[in-house]
């Protein structure tokens, strides 16, 4: 049985300077699975991910802990914050994991 090692790199979308961290450990052959944040300011940057990188699996990474939710904010009032950041995990984390899950469909992940 051939082996085989799979190096993930979390938190893609969180910042523009992880998003080009992780580009360059893929593109030097050491990354080869992504987790996505899709609540993050620079996700939109994995929508080339099947282009340039199709050899790199991609997944969502549940991010129920920090910055804006997806959910419509009077579906997650308990969860934010008056900035309208995630403080803290309540009755409708499971909203918010499906809200994930759905964005992460809608831009090909």
């Amino acid at each position: 049985m051939k082996k085989r090692l799979i190096v993930n790199a979390d938190g893609f979308g969180f910042t523009s300077g992880i998003n080009k961290g992780i580009k360059e450990t893929i593109e030097n052959g050491i990354v080869t699975s992504v987790s996505a944040m899709a609540n993050m300011p620079y996700i939109e940057e994995v929508r080339m991910f099947p282009l340039k990188f199709e050899h790199v699996s991609v997944g969502i990474h549940f991010n129920i802990v920090v910055g804006k939710p997806l959910s419509p904010y009077d579906k997650v009032r308990s969860l934010i914050n008056k900035k309208i950041t995630i403080i803290n995990v309540g009755d409708q984390v499971l909203r918010d994991i499906l809200i994930n899950l759905s964005s992460g469909s809608k831009i090909g992940v």
